[in-house]
């Protein structure tokens, strides 16, 4: 009924539910707990992020640090560039709405990610050495 080929849903279900088994996850280095997917009922559904341009924030890294400038390139001809490599405006961080989640585009519904990053801005704010 989802449109998803059985077969390839079945090995996954398999893989992952050893990854359980066993405690590690060896696609995507999770750790616990994990629980198998072994009791129906089960249900699907189709999940999609709506993405757009930034809306109000400074880009920030992964830090919550503001980054300096935007680099704008052809994103087919340049690689992607990671924005933790990215020049920061020193002991400046941004959070919420002020601070775009992570680069050049944020997803909506965003009051976990504001929460999050305003949490990791402040434990690397709170690290940093008093300017003189």
């Amino acid at each position: 009924m989802m449109g998803v080929n059985a077969s390839g849903l079945r090995q996954t279900i398999d893989r992952y539910n050893g990854f359980a088994n066993r405690g590690t996850d060896d696609d995507f280095g999770k750790t616990g707990p994990f629980r198998s997917v072994t009791t129906a009922p089960f249900y699907g559904l189709k999940a999609s992020l709506i993405r757009h341009t930034q809306r109000n924030g400074a880009r920030v890294n992964t830090k919550s640090q503001v980054i300096e400038s935007i680099q704008i390139t052809d994103s087919h001809a340049a690689p992607p560039v990671s924005i933790d490599s990215e020049k920061v405006i020193p002991h400046l961080y941004a959070a919420g709405e002020l601070g775009n989640t992570m680069g050049w585009r944020r997803a909506h519904g965003s009051l976990g990610n504001y929460t999050i990053f305003a949490r990791i801005a402040g434990e690397n704010a709170a690290k940093e050495r008093p300017i003189d």
